[in-house]
């Protein structure tokens, strides 16, 4: 659990609310990474004060490493956390090396990483207060799965995804009526 610039009565990860999220003010960024043989990309979940959910999937068009990638998808969250006007935010990332490079308790050592950390530091800079957390890779599996979509789909195209809930089967069962006497059942035929 690390922070920069943050109020003291900014929640742990582990326990917050809603309710806690409006009553602190905080906005919560989810961002991870995938890599696969098809590519990188990475996932973005931003949810607001009112509960409002911006989701990202982003595929990177070029060669990149893991640690680029992590790099990239959190530049795009604090991009997306400006644009609506986040205030305070509370952001989870599984990447131990970048939330570490964040909140300085590893050196950039990486000339790469230092110019990512530095515009990471810059974008920071827009916010009122900003807490960084690491957390599990389960419990960062909505970003994860958006990064999966950004580093599987195989298109330059910007793309929407409709995401439907379907309570149930969108096929029924015959309803099947056997208390007919076989004469009555033509009667209703021809009347």
């Amino acid at each position: 659990m690390s922070s920069l610039n943050s109020p003291s009565d900014l929640s742990s990860a582990e326990s917050i609310s809603p309710a806690e999220q409006r009553n602190g003010r905080l906005s919560l960024l989810y961002i991870d990474e995938s890599s696969n043989n098809r590519g990188l990309g990475e996932g973005v979940v931003l949810i607001s004060l009112e509960g409002f959910v911006w989701e990202q999937a982003l595929r990177l068009g070029w060669k990149a490493s893991n640690n680029d990638a992590e790099y990239e998808s959190l530049l795009a969250g604090l991009r997306s956390a400006e644009h609506f006007s986040a205030k305070q935010l509370l952001l989870f990332s599984d990447s131990q090396l970048v939330v570490n490079e964040l909140t300085g308790v590893y050196e950039t050592r990486d000339e790469r990483m230092a110019m990512y950390a530095d515009r990471a530091r810059d974008l920071l800079k827009k916010f009122q207060s900003i807490r960084v957390e690491q957390i599990k890779r389960d419990r960062n599996s909505h970003a994860d799965a958006l990064a999966c979509l950004g580093s599987s789909v195989d298109a330059k195209d910007t793309r929407k995804v409709w995401v439907e809930f379907v309570p149930e089967p969108n096929i029924t069962s015959p309803v099947l009526c056997n208390n007919l006497d076989q004469a009555g059942w033509i009667r209703y035929l021809f009347f």
